[in-house]
């Protein structure tokens, strides 16, 4: 008889067990969405970053070549105008590798993010496989036939 109640408890305790991966895994995807929008963020706001910083390297080049040519006359306006393309050449290059750079960025963040997610999602198919034994095993503790039951 001790064992049959022992064994009821043992499976209300496999069911609560179970009812909390229910709950887990509800907050297993939330998180899992809130971890993907913030690599995303990162990603988008290192391009916002990128872009300023390659706006104001125009802005730069577009003052030095005005300044440029001021100083040096119509004569020699061929070189400048070399010179600026050159500089023009040089920020598309630097904002192509920084793009690159945010893109592998962000691809090794979701990387880790899907990682986390996968190994998370396996963690509560084990548990919740464990519990579901668990309660089983209880279930036929209880039902098992004694030396007095149903007298």
């Amino acid at each position: 008889k001790a064992q049959e109640t022992q064994a009821k408890y043992d499976a209300q305790a496999a069911d609560q067990g179970l009812s909390e991966l229910n709950r887990t895994e509800g907050l297993l995807q939330k998180g899992y969405s809130s971890k993907k929008e913030a690599a995303r963020q990162d990603f988008s706001m290192g391009l916002e970053k990128l872009s300023a910083e390659t706006g104001i390297a125009g802005e730069d080049l577009d003052k030095q070549y005005t300044q440029a040519l001021q100083k040096s006359g119509l004569a020699t306006a061929g070189t400048v105008e070399k010179k600026k393309s050159q500089m023009w050449s040089r920020i598309q290059n630097a904002f192509g590798r920084g793009q690159k750079d945010l893109l592998a960025g962000l691809g090794k963040q979701m990387g880790e993010v899907e990682g986390w997610y996968e190994g998370e999602k396996a963690r509560i198919s084990s548990e919740r496989l464990k519990f579901k034994r668990q309660k089983n095993l209880a279930e036929e503790q209880q039902n098992a036939w004694y030396l007095g039951k149903n007298v």
